[in-house]
């Protein structure tokens, strides 16, 4: 039996798909975060820096990830999605809540409101 000539290309291809959808997660985090900072910055009048140091200390004081803190103040669901089925599961790939995440973060991610984006 003759190995397929065309596997490595579909491999490539596969990886590259991989790679675009990867990308197009992370830009759409660092969107997120960026308007988050932007939110603070306006509620408050803080720099940027500033900013993001707060949503650092957030995200350590409720040991989960900066985007979600973020996420939450700029009231969408991440990565955002069409079909609610669909994004309450990526949440839980992409933001995964785990043991050590505090109660209160715990609790404010099950608020309908927050799950929906509002």
């Amino acid at each position: 039996m003759k190995p397929d000539p065309e596997a490595p290309l579909a491999q490539t291809v596969a990886a590259l798909g991989k790679e675009v959808r990867d990308l197009r997660a992370s830009a759409r985090m660092r969107a997120v975060i960026e308007q988050a900072k932007g939110v603070l910055v306006e509620r408050h009048g803080i720099t940027l820096d500033e900013a993001f140091e707060r949503l650092r200390s957030m995200s350590q004081e409720h040991n989960v990830r900066v985007v979600e803190v973020a996420a939450t103040v700029v009231g969408v669901a991440i990565p955002e999605a069409e079909d609610a089925e669909l994004g309450d599961r990526l949440l839980e790939e992409q933001l995964p809540v785990s043991p050590a995440t505090s109660r209160t973060w715990r609790t404010l991610r099950q608020q309908p409101d927050v799950r929906a984006g509002a």
